[in-house]
Formats: C-alpha cells, sequence, structure tokens
C-alpha cells in the first residue's frame, strides 16, 4: 500500500484509488499525513465531517490528525445514491436506519402530527412530533417565527423583510428592483417624465428623486418650482428635449470629449444648459477600441487623433460616383449615389434608394390611398376615429417607420339634434342623457 500512495498529493481525488483497494485492509496509518481539510472527492470536508465514497464502499471521517476508514456495506434494503446532495445507503421512502446497520419500518406513518410539525425518530425507536422549519413551541403548538421581528432573516441592503407562514421574504425597497441577487436604484427621471413638472429639473437619487428650481424659480407647493417673488441669483437654465428623437431610448457617445449620456434626450438637455452643440457619435457606451462600436449605415468606425474610435463616413466605391442621379425613398432626388450616401451619413439617417434608374417624378409610394376615416368610437363626446392602408410589396425597416398603416385622430361627436354646439359644449358631456344648457 506504501507506494500505492507515495504519489498521493493533499487534495487528490482518491475515489479511484479507494476502488484498488482490497476491502479490510487497513490503510489508516498510511492516511495519517492527510491532514483536515483535505480534498478527497471533489470536496472539502473539516474536522468531524464524514461521507461516503460515490460507490459506497468506504467511509471516511476527518479528524484532528488522520482520516479514519471504514468498510461500507449497505443494509439489504438500502440503496446507493445521491439524495438531497449527499452520497450514501439510503432506506426506502417508507422504512427509517442509516442504511448500514439498519433498515426498520418507520414509526412515523402511523404518528399524526399537529398542523406545522412533523415526525422525527427518537434514538431509543420512539417517536415525537417537532416544530417544522420556520416555527417554534411546544409539541402541541407550533407557531410561526416572525424572522423579520427577531432579525433572523438574511435580507440584504436595500431590501424589506416581510414575513410568511414559516419562512419570510426579501423585497426590494420602494425606488429599487431587484436584478439578480441585489436591489439596484430606479432613476425615477428616466423612467416617468414630467415627475418635477416646468421649470425644474429631476434629479436621481438613491431610492428616490428630487426636483432642482431652475434659475428664478422656487419650491412651491410640492415638487412644484413657481416664480419667485424676490431675486434669485441661483439655480440653473431650464432645457427640455422635444421632437421624435427625444423618445429614443439606450446611452449615446457624443463627438466632444467621448461622453456617454444615458439617452438621446440627456444629450440635447445637457447642450442645451452648456449653451453649446454636442453631437452624438455613436449609439452605446463609448468605446476604447473599435470592436464594440455600432457606427451608422453609412458609416465605418476608425480612430481620432488622440486614438478613441470614432464614426466617420464611409469612402464612396467608383460605382457609387459614377452611378448618375439616384432617387431615395422619400423621392428625392440626389447626383449620385456617392452624393445620397454622403448626405445619409452627414445626418446620420437611414434612408435607403429605389432601384437604379427610378425617376423620382415617376416613383411610387409602396402602400395604398389611405381608407376613409371610421365613425367616430363614441356617440357623444370625445372619441377616436381611425384610417389604415395597404402595403403594396414588402416594406424595408425603414419604410415600415416612414409608412404607416394605420393611423388615429381624435374625434368629437354632436348628439344635438341642432348641430348647434361647438367641440367646447361636446366635452362638458359626462351622460349623453344629460341634456346641454342652451
Amino acid at each position: 500500500m506504501t507506494g500505492l500512495l507515495s504519489g498521493l498529493h493533499l487534495g487528490a481525488d482518491m475515489t479511484g484509488l479507494l476502488s484498488r483497494v482490497q476491502p479490510g485492509a487497513d490503510i489508516t496509518g498510511l492516511l495519517s499525513g492527510l491532514h483536515p481539510g483535505t480534498d478527497m472527492t471533489g470536496l472539502l470536508y473539516g474536522n468531524g465531517d464524514v461521507w461516503v465514497t460515490s460507490d459506497c464502499k468506504w467511509k471516511l471521517e476527518c479528524s484532528s490528525m488522520y482520516i479514519k476508514m471504514e468498510e461500507v456495506r449497505c443494509h439489504e434494503e438500502a440503496v446507493c445514491n445521491l439524495r438531497d446532495g449527499v452520497v450514501s445507503c439510503w432506506c426506502p421512502e417508507n422504512m427509517y436506519g442509516d442504511g448500514i446497520a439498519e433498515c426498520s419500518p418507520n414509526p412515523c406513518l402511523s404518528m399524526h402530527c399537529p398542523i406545522h410539525s412533523h415526525c422525527v425518530v427518537l434514538d431509543d425507536g420512539g417517536t415525537q412530533c417537532h416544530c417544522s422549519e420556520g416555527y417554534t413551541g411546544d409539541c402541541e403548538s407550533c407557531k410561526d417565527i416572525d424572522e423579520c421581528l427577531t432579525e433572523t432573516h438574511d435580507c440584504t441592503k436595500h431590501f424589506t423583510c416581510s414575513n410568511t407562514p414559516g419562512s419570510y421574504d426579501c423585497n426590494c425597497k420602494a425606488g429599487f428592483t431587484k436584478f439578480g441577487e441585489h436591489c439596484v436604484d430606479d432613476n425615477e427621471c428616466e423612467l416617468e417624465t414630467g415627475l418635477c413638472g416646468e421649470h425644474a429639473k429631476c434629479v436621481n437619487t438613491l431610492g428616490s428623486y428630487e426636483c432642482q428650481c431652475c434659475y428664478g424659480y422656487e419650491k412651491g407647493i410640492g415638487l412644484r418650482c413657481v416664480e419667485s417673488t424676490e431675486e434669485i441669483t441661483t439655480g440653473q437654465k431650464c432645457c427640455v428635449c422635444r421632437g421624435h428623437e427625444c423618445s429614443k431610448t439606450g446611452k449615446v457617445c457624443s463627438v466632444e470629449g467621448g461622453v456617454t449620456y444615458n439617452s438621446h434626450a440627456d444629450l440635447k438637455i445637457a447642450e442645451c444648459e452648456e449653451g453649446r452643440e454636442i453631437k452624438i457619435d455613436y449609439q452605446g457606451h463609448c468605446r476604447s477600441s473599435c470592436f464594440d462600436v455600432q457606427c451608422g449605415m453609412y458609416e465605418t468606425c476608425g480612430l481620432s487623433l488622440d486614438g478613441a474610435p470614432t464614426c466617420v463616413c464611409a469612402p464612396c466605391t467608383p460605382n457609387e460616383k459614377a452611378s448618375g442621379p439616384v432617387c431615395s425613398i422619400k423621392h428625392q432626388t440626389y447626383t449620385s449615389a456617392c452624393h445620397f450616401k454622403e448626405k445619409m451619413c452627414e445626418k446620420k439617417l437611414t434612408q435607403t434608394l429605389l432601384p437604379l434608374g427610378t425617376d423620382c417624378e415617376d416613383a411610387e409610394d409602396p402602400v395604398t390611398e389611405w381608407t376613409e376615416w371610421s365613425p367616430c368610437s363614441v356617440a357623444c363626446g370625445r372619441g377616436k376615429k381611425t384610417r389604415s392602408r395597404e402595403a403594396t410589396r414588402e416594406l424595408s425597416l425603414v419604410e415600415e417607420e416612414m409608412y404607416a398603416l394605420e393611423v388615429s385622430a381624435e374625434c368629437f361627436s354632436n348628439p344635438c339634434e341642432d348641430g348647434e354646439h361647438n367641440k367646447a359644449d361636446i366635452l362638458q358631456f359626462q351622460d349623453c342623457s344629460s341634456t346641454p344648457n342652451v
């Protein structure tokens, strides 16, 4: 055996090694050099731990000076398998015992325990009801443990503890959202617009937000800022982002200084507050190399003078330069495909060209005419009407944004027979059965 174990290092997996040891062999002395904590089967064990090899032939115990080994033979009623994360000799579900010396009929099968408790087989073979996990009390009455009140929970920072029968839940505090095992701060200023109203800027804080009044305004009722009656020299310029681009989500990287903004709207607001033009270079975080940079349709990534990645217009090919006049999907004529490409890059647009040779004057929209407006959705007051059209061919992604196939508009239905009431009158209607004042 000495030669067999001479090459064994601390931390070695002995499962395969032990399969070559003859049952009954005394190798305790040979293992005296292995200290507690040695990884014997791919796991670390401490002093006093006992485990069984994967084939259930050996039981090992980690002691203060050496590892004790004992040959194991499963009881005839037991089977060797993995249960609850432990490899051992296990008795069937209707029996109890250590699976080695004993597998006896389980007396708990005929034992009835009160609610929130379970049966336990004692060392002398008797039975007793014990409170289930999360409950405490005597054998007759088990009461819920309030882990939140007793501070025996494991809820971490930014979580709140909520007691439940036999357990507890960890929920994120207001102003936070669960992400994996943690609670991350909600940016209320990004999630909801108009929180602070006019004349104020929304500033995110940990778990909440605050409204900072702009120059010339002061805090009024609630979060609103009102024009100051006294001279105020503090505050900042109020800026908002208007237009369809302000609703675009996702971070953007600016051309000047490589600053990352949370959104297109944030960049435009900063541009207004700082009183200078700030151009978008590309979508996403500012990067240190071109590897992950997503440039526009007609751009390519290159390096600036300071070595930072930046999006530049892709050069035209000889064919693009010599293409002659071309027509865009917006029915605008360009002197060449190269001219079109340069303009699209300059304005960071994503339009495409119609087939070469198409004359814009002869080009047709890829959709049919609009249908008539539908009847108003209500019989009285404010409602909605719709109209639609169909695509005459498959639309590109850009065309899908350009050519809506269905639109809606506000409408006002007048229930009065004389038809003399105007829009303001109609908006007063809450119930069609009522008669307006005339």
